[in-house]
């Protein structure tokens, strides 16, 4: 194979339609994004490894991408934007104390395994809110999520609810050594039911903790089963968890957000989340669209200790779901295409000059005798042209409304 026309495993070319597409889509999230007051960050599209060492909770080491410096440093392309966004707000914190609120669109490197087949690379919006703590703080994300997937014009998606301090504190009430509290949360987090129940019963964990546990499955679904979560939750952590959970569900109403699930089952991705999280998914792909969630001690890893809750939402896996669900992307037809015979290049450029002048996108092109007038009309609809001046013999000129296929015959006097 000819490795110098073709990209690596995992990777490909976004041009043309797709790849207006995805600006489109870009532009609709940022504008959602800053009528919450975000403003924009840009981080390093590589960081020392140490931002992403293991104990940060996040993408693990073996699907890292990494290399040396020349000082020999081991550097490490961006797996996860909100570690990243944490450093870097960090060192904002030496110059005040304010809440941070900050969106970054950027992306992200994980190198998947051959089992797995993802795409490598994935393009993101990530919004957090550093600072505030509170419920109030919670609200704002998720309605600001929302509403990002709104103005994407995504007509069906699912947002559900969770919280980590629910099973965080049923492991610690059933007092679990360190291998089994691990493999309990990996059973958790791909819902093994079966291995859950053969390991507490192995482990002699309590009655109530056992029927807790049990009563895991059947803690997802509509408001509701935050009631039945307090019959079983212990006092602590997992009772914290629900109360939180509750205020949250009061406040989203505040916002008109009601169409909501709860599912007690979710530990979230990464292991830097300690309060909330929440995904948001649609039938038509797999994978989360959207997920996020509450992350209070991240930012001490950096030597800042800031309370903070953020999302990402996965732009591809979007771009692929308003597909599925027919949503137009195109934008509007809205670029000019100026064609010249040779003898009126001068004319041809001085038009040009004059439509970019009014800030109308136009692009020029040199008609080559071997192709047709219709060859150009059929190029200018595949990208984006509405309109198609052709700049013909003698001082004539054509102008061709290339939706409507009307035309209409001028002379340069007449322009």
């Amino acid at each position: 194979m000819d490795q110098t026309l073709h990209t690596p495993e995992g990777v490909r070319d976004i041009y043309q339609k797709e790849c207006r597409k995805k600006l489109e889509l870009e532009r609709k999230l940022h504008q959602a994004a800053v009528l919450y007051g975000y403003q924009d960050i840009q981080t390093p599209m590589f960081e020392y490894a140490d931002v992403f060492q293991k104990d940060i909770g996040t993408v693990p080491s073996k699907e890292q991408y990494k290399f040396f410096d020349r000082e020999g440093e081991i550097l490490t392309l961006r797996p996860d934007m909100t570690p990243a966004i944490a450093r870097a707000a960090a060192g904002l914190y030496e110059t005040g104390d304010m809440p941070l609120r900050l969106c970054c669109f950027g992306e992200t490197f994980v190198n998947h395994s051959n089992q797995q087949r993802g795409q490598n690379i994935s393009a993101q919006l990530d919004a957090e809110l550093i600072g505030v703590g509170t419920a109030d703080a919670d609200v704002e994300m998720l309605a600001m999520a929302f509403d990002c997937l709104k103005e994407s014009g995504l007509k069906q998606f699912h947002v559900t609810l969770g919280h980590v301090g629910f099973c965080q504190g049923l492991m610690e009430a059933a007092c679990l050594s360190g291998e089994s509290e691990r493999l309990l949360r990996e059973y958790l987090r791909n819902g093994n039911a079966s291995g859950i129940k053969m390991l507490l019963n192995q482990s002699k964990v309590g009655n109530e903790i056992k029927e807790a546990f049990e009563k895991l499955e059947e803690l997802h679904g509509t408001a509701e089963i935050l009631k039945i979560a307090r019959k079983y939750a212990p006092v602590g952590k997992a009772m914290e968890a629900i109360s939180r959970l509750e205020k949250v569900f009061e406040l989203l109403k505040l916002y008109g957000i009601e169409e909501i699930s709860f599912d007690l089952r979710m530990t979230g991705k990464y292991g830097y989340y300690t309060g909330m999280i929440f995904r948001a998914e649609t039938g038509e792909v797999s994978g989360d669209l959207m997920r996020g969630g509450r992350y209070d001690h991240l930012l001490e890893k950096y030597g800042k200790s800031r309370p903070a809750v953020g999302f990402t939402i996965n732009i591809d896996r979007l771009l692929e779901a308003l597909e599925k669900q027919e949503v137009s992307m195109d934008g509007e037809m809205d670029r000019t295409i100026v064609l010249f015979l040779p003898e009126r290049q001068q004319e041809a450029i001085e038009l040009v000059q004059e439509f970019r002048s009014l800030k109308k996108q136009t692009e020029l092109i040199g008609k080559r005798p071997e192709c047709a007038l219709e060859e150009y009309c059929r190029y200018g609809l595949e990208h984006f042209a509405g309109r198609l001046i052709y700049l013909k013999e003698g001082k004539l000129i054509e102008v061709h409304n290339l939706l409507t296929n009307e035309q209409q015959t001028i002379t340069a006097e007449e322009e």
